[in-house]
Parts: C-alpha cells; sequence; structure tokens
C-alpha cells in the first residue's frame, strides 16, 4: 500500500495549500464626510437638476486624483442613495451615501471608505462642493 506524500496544512484541512496568494483589503469604515451647500431655488427643481447631472457632479473633481463612476443611485421622495466606485491608480473601492435636498440645503453624506486614508477630506469638500455650487447657478 502506497503513503500519499501530499501535505496537508491545519488552515486548509483535507485540501492542498493554494498556489496563488489573494491580498484583500479589509472593509474600511470611517466618519461619513457631509458637504452642505445652500440654495434658494425650489426644491423641485434642485432635485431635477442634481439628477440630471450627477455623474459629472462625481467625474472629473478636478483637485482629487480619484476617478469615481457612478454604480447605482434612486430617488426615494428628495433623498437620493448612491453608490460610486473610486478608482485611483490600481486600486477601487466602493463610496456610497445620500444627497438630501431640503428647501434650504443640498446634504451630502459618503462613507469614503478606504480613500479616506488618501484622498484629504476638505479637499474632497471643497471639490464636490464648488461642482454643486456650478450647478445652481
Amino acid at each position: 500500500m502506497r503513503k500519499s506524500t501530499q501535505k496537508t496544512y491545519e488552515s486548509y484541512p483535507g485540501e492542498q495549500m493554494p498556489r496563488t496568494i489573494y491580498f484583500c483589503l479589509p472593509a474600511v469604515t470611517g466618519p461619513t464626510m457631509r458637504i452642505s451647500v445652500s440654495h434658494k431655488r425650489p426644491k423641485e427643481e434642485v432635485i431635477q437638476k442634481i439628477d440630471q447631472s450627477i455623474n459629472d457632479l462625481f467625474k472629473e473633481a478636478g483637485a482629487l486624483p480619484v476617478k469615481l463612476v457612478m454604480e447605482q443611485r434612486s430617488w426615494q421622495g428628495s433623498v437620493m442613495t448612491f453608490a460610486l466606485t473610486a478608482k485611483m491608480g490600481i486600486m477601487s473601492a466602493p463610496i456610497k451615501g445620500t444627497v438630501e435636498v431640503t428647501d434650504r440645503d443640498i446634504i451630502i453624506d459618503a462613507d469614503l471608505g478606504m480613500f479616506n486614508r488618501f484622498v484629504n477630506e476638505k479637499t474632497a469638500q471643497q471639490a464636490i462642493g464648488n461642482r454643486l455650487k456650478g450647478l445652481l447657478n
């Protein structure tokens, strides 16, 4: 009777150690970034402008070294829930949040995930805030 020479490992009972090693970054959630911009337009008009221009709002946020791609968005009343994919070099990560339109303000709450470590929050707030202001003019 021939004895098996195949090694087994405790972390993979009964299986051979995989040859490919994958590195996964842990899910990072940090404080939510908040951007608030005042407006003097009718709420419905602001919602319509945001809905029409949301891709442009996040795309080409000049001062940010990140490319943002809209994956999903949905409106429930005056609150839009969104999900983006942020790409910087070879890394990509999800960003999710909400845009709330009130009678006086537009409030964006976004969880930048791991990009919170690489992107200056003040710079992101200014870049997206300026795009919002430009959208309303």
